[in-house]
């Protein structure tokens, strides 16, 4: 778990929710060897790019939570254009399959 472990310290994602200051976790990715690369608003503006890779060499089914329950879930290549994939997604959870190394970009909006 060493690559997820650095990953966190050099380079903690977390929301600050209001002026209190209170954190909390924005998204999480299951397994271990899936790491959450990246967290951002798309290029046009409608919705959120959430970039996964597999950093241990082997395929792996993920499951992403979002703090909410998104409105659409799509994948998309690293340009953010629409792949035709079918995700599943149910309820604030999405899941989808990484092959040995690889990078896979989604696109998320809420309503």
């Amino acid at each position: 778990d060493t690559v997820r472990q650095a990953f966190q310290l050099n380079a903690p994602l977390r929301a600050v929710v209001g002026q209190s200051g209170t954190e909390q976790v924005a998204v999480s990715v299951e397994p271990a060897g899936a790491i959450l690369e990246s967290l951002k608003q798309a290029e046009d503006g409608d919705g959120w790019i959430l970039r996964v890779y597999e950093a241990h060499g082997g395929s792996c089914d993920i499951e992403i939570t979002l703090p909410v329950e998104p409105a659409r879930v799509s994948a998309c290549d690293l340009m953010e254009r629409p792949s035709d994939e079918a995700l599943r997604a149910e309820g604030r959870c999405i899941h989808a399959v990484l092959k040995p190394y690889e990078i896979r970009s989604f696109r998320v909006e809420f309503e």
